[in-house]
Parts: C-alpha cells; structure tokens; sequence
C-alpha cells in the first residue's frame, strides 16, 4: 500500500475511534496561577499532527519540543498584548466543550516561567485537549479547552513570522494532492 494512503486510513481510523469518545461531565478549570505571576510568557509553534498522524513526514533535524518539531517560539511582554493573550486563554479554559475528543494533535505551547518554576501548557485547539508539564517536563495535569483562543495564538505567532503547523484538514488536502500527482 502506497505510504500516503496507509496514512490517510490511520487518519481515517482515529477520526472513528474520536467521534466514539462519550461525553463526559467536568469542573471548568482555573487558568494555573503561574501564568499571571510569569516573569516570561512564550508562545510555541509546534508541530504535534503531523508526529501522530504522518510520522514520515516528521523534520527531526531542527529544534525539538519534547517529542514534536519546534517551528518557533515568541516571548510575549507584560502589558496588553500579554493581557489579551491570557484573557483569551481563560476565556478557552472557561468554555471548553463538553465533550471529550481524543486526538490531541498539538500545535501551539504556552509556557509561564517565574524564577526557577515553569509550566507549560500545550494545547490541540482541534480536539480541545490541554497537557500540563512542570519545570522538570513532568506531565502534571489534563484539562479542556475550547478553540476560541486558536485565532489569537496563531496571529501572535504569524505577526512574530513564525510558521504553524498544518492543520488536521491541510495535512489530509496535502496527502489527497500527492495521491493524484503520483497516480
């Protein structure tokens, strides 16, 4: 079988698997207190599809982010623009969906640092999960978020010229594209 179409039915297969997860009940989550007391705030670009679903196409000669391909990071400098970031991050813990997804396809890493402790939240707007990690990369906590925010941290990271990673639709356009030139 043609590599591109042996990744487009392991796509096939997780989106089934995801639309079978039932709905489940949950406290909305508070933002981590880290994050208003940072000294530094950074946004990640990542590239977390692309890991899960199309491991052969997965760059891993540059900078790393844990598992997935770094494509850039911002510092983003107390005052409005930082404000407005958290807002809308609060605003995304405070109306995440009800229903539980489980791709995670992760693009976008927002870390908070004061002093000698950190945590990072790295996030899959597609399928509204969130990772907690600690200063060491422990994995501290799970919590839901809608995609609200998705628009804000991608035009932050855009505006700084940093790529993001495709999206779940862009990478399965990409694959049908290469099926038809090579057929």
């Amino acid at each position: 079988m043609h590599p591109a179409r042996t990744s487009l039915h392991r796509l096939c297969v997780l989106m089934l698997a995801i639309a079978a997860i039932p709905a489940c009940e949950r406290k909305r989550p508070e933002m981590h207190s880290l994050f208003r007391e940072a000294d530094t705030l950074t946004l990640l670009s990542i590239d977390g599809a692309t890991e899960s679903c199309f491991p052969e196409r997965v760059k891993t000669d540059g900078p790393m982010y844990f598992r997935w391909p770094l494509l850039g990071q911002v510092d983003i400098p107390a005052g409005p623009a930082r404000d407005k970031l958290l807002a809308a991050l609060a605003h995304g813990l405070q109306n995440a969906p009800r229903r539980e997804m489980a791709c995670f396809l992760p693009r976008h890493v927002l870390r908070a640092v004061k002093g000698d402790r950190s945590v990072d939240y790295v996030i899959c707007f597609e399928c509204c999960n969130l990772d907690v990690y600690d200063q060491e990369g422990s994995h501290i906590g799970h919590r839901f978020i809608s995609n609200s925010p998705a628009a804000m941290f991608n035009k932050t990271l855009e505006d700084a010229g940093i790529p993001l990673a495709p999206t779940m639709d862009e990478l399965i356009r990409q694959v049908e594209e290469e099926q038809k030139i090579s057929k």
